[in-house]
Order: structure tokens, then sequence, then C-alpha cells
């Protein structure tokens, strides 16, 4: 769709300038077509991108459930595991675990262990070097 060049030029101007941008138009001219081409483009540029489809999503959080979903898949295995570390590791250090008050219980990080890491091979690692 060589017509769209403007459009995909003024979207990659603006997010590269750190705006959002919201798309209003009539269906089937084009918008997710347009999406795609930018999101293609910023990847090749080596931006980490997230394509969320709300399309018939009727509450938010559906919406927020999905986008953190994608979020967590997003990036190479390393990626998320160093995201995830970090997570918990600023969790553990703020005193608190998805709003509950971490209390120095038997058992508590192997809990913690599994609620976060659910592949055998980052919870081994997560064992080994956080929770011994």
């Amino acid at each position: 769709m060589a017509h769209r060049e403007s459009e995909t030029q003024e979207l990659l101007r603006l997010l590269e300038a750190g705006h959002s941008a919201q798309m209003l138009a009539p269906r089937r001219v084009g918008k997710t077509w347009l999406m795609h081409d930018v999101e293609r483009r910023l990847t090749a540029q080596g931006w980490l991108t997230i394509f969320c489809d709300v399309e018939g999503m009727s509450a938010e959080d559906k919406f927020l459930r999905d986008l953190r979903k994608k979020i967590e898949e997003a990036g190479t295995l390393a990626q998320r595991a160093k995201g995830q570390l970090a997570h918990c590791l600023r969790q553990l250090i703020a005193g608190d675990f998805d709003g509950y008050p971490i209390k120095a219980t038997p058992g508590f990080l192997d809990h913690l262990c599994k609620l976060r890491f659910r592949s055998g091979l980052l919870r081994r690692y997560w064992q080994k070097y956080i929770c011994s």
C-alpha cells in the first residue's frame, strides 16, 4: 500500500518522539495494515513492539490482562527472565508481593518462586541463585 507512506511516516515520527496516536476510521480502510506496517518497521529498528487487538473487548480489565500477557510474552526468554527477576527483586526490596506484605515465614520465597516462574529451568535458576 504505497499510498499509505505518508501516514506510516507520520505514525513513525510520533512514536519515535514518544507520543501516542489514535486512529479513528470506518472499517476496512486499512488501519490494521497500517499498524502492522509501522510495527514491522519499528521492529527492524530494534524496538520491542506489542500488537494488541481491542476489537470486541468490552471491559478494561480484559484489555489490561491481555496487554500484560502480551508484554510478558514479548522479547527473548532471557529478556523475559531478566524482567521477571527484576520485578520480584523490586517487590522483595519494597516488602510487598502483589499487594500483600512480605512476612519472614518459612517457605515464602519458595512460594514466590513458584508463582513467578512456571518454567522448571527458570525456577531452578531462581532457587539456586536467589532463594538459597
